[in-house]
């Protein structure tokens, strides 16, 4: 059997079986993506975990046009995305009602980046001053200020904590 054969008759029969579809309204509904060559949505029902439907894309259009065609969407008690705008606003313009929660990976994730980026500032911050006072070798040398030698020997401990020491 041809392929154009078998795409034909599962396309007339998912319009069959789109007739008598009948969407349901989740209490507490997931927005997110899936990137198929192109990102997008995807809308899940969190409480009974499962995949409610994929759209096209993930334009605020897109998701505002699919939440409108929810039946009963004042069933809608939260909402869960990752920190995309078109969520929130067309959440914002379509359930005003809806608890909007962004998912713990997200935020989990955003915070780790954060303090990645604290920990590369504070390390080159501490190789520079190793650099300028590895002279002393691991000692306040007599020419050091008391301020740079307290400064030396807190960078040398954090150095150590965290196993960056050469020395």
């Amino acid at each position: 059997m041809d392929e154009k054969t078998v795409r034909a008759i599962f396309a007339e029969y998912v319009k069959e079986l789109e007739k008598d579809f009948k969407r349901e309204t989740p209490t507490i509904i997931g927005l997110d993506e899936i990137y198929l060559s192109t990102p997008r949505g995807i809308i899940t029902n969190i409480g009974d975990r499962c995949l409610v439907d994929m759209l096209d894309n993930r334009r605020k259009v897109t998701i505002v046009e699919f939440l409108r065609s929810l039946p009963n969407p004042e069933k809608i008690q939260a909402a869960s995305t990752d920190m995309y705008r078109p969520y929130r606003e067309a959440i914002q313009e379509v359930l005003p009602h809806v608890v909007h929660v962004v998912d713990k990976y997200h935020i989990i994730r955003m915070g780790n980046e954060a303090l990645e980026a604290v920990r590369r500032r504070l390390k080159r911050r501490i190789n520079k001053l190793v650099f300028v006072f590895w002279g002393s070798q691991n000692n306040c040398s007599s020419t050091m200020n008391a301020n740079a030698c307290l400064v030396f020997r807190k960078c040398l401990a954090i150095e150590r904590y965290f196993g960056r020491c050469s020395g």
